[in-house]
């Protein structure tokens, strides 16, 4: 395939919205804007340059945000740190946020181990369903899953212990506006 076309299919395929969610999916797992900001450059040069291997064009999304968390973990092992926190983004959610509550719940969301608080992010904040978190991730339906459930558990246990006792994790902002739920 010639780079110009390359480039057209690319540009036809990276929506505004797929932008948007890989940009809040690189945010979620850096620790500065900087460093989402290139992580997100990184992997939008990686996915043209591998768009020829993308056989199905309507996974394109699930297909780029697995080239973010790729990427990721290979920064994560040149810096020697597995560790992925949102310690850094912190920050500017609060910045964005609109009252106190949301700014606690972003501190409990921040203390859940990574592994689950990656999934809770893909799963409640950007609507992904568990088959595209796998797809993502690279783990099992099953893994996905499990540390969905567990991540739920620790994050409602936490909330509850700091006064959250009416909290409720079933479905997704989007199921109150009549969107689909992706509930497992």
């Amino acid at each position: 395939m010639l780079e110009a076309d390359i480039c057209r299919r690319f540009d036809g395929l990276l929506t505004d919205g797929i932008y948007s969610l890989a940009w809040r999916y690189c945010a979620r797992l850096c620790r500065t804007r900087e460093d989402a900001e290139d992580l997100l450059q990184d992997s939008l040069l990686q996915a043209m340059r591998r768009l020829d291997s993308l056989r199905d064009d309507e996974s394109f999304r699930s297909w780029l945000l697995s080239i973010v968390h790729r990427r990721f973990l290979d920064r994560c092992r040149r810096l020697d740190s597995r560790r992925r926190t949102l310690e850094g983004m912190q920050e500017a959610w609060h910045r964005d946020s609109h009252s106190a509550s949301e700014n606690h719940l972003w501190s409990v969301l921040h203390s859940l181990p990574d592994q689950n608080r990656e999934i809770i992010c893909l799963f409640y904040m950007e609507g992904l369903s568990t088959d595209e978190i796998a797809l993502v991730t690279g783990l099992s339906g099953s893994a996905v899953r499990l540390r969905l459930m567990r991540g739920r558990r620790v994050l409602r246990e936490r909330l509850k212990s700091e006064g959250f006792s009416h909290f409720a994790m079933k479905g997704r902002p989007a199921e109150a506006a009549g969107g689909k739920s992706h509930e497992c």
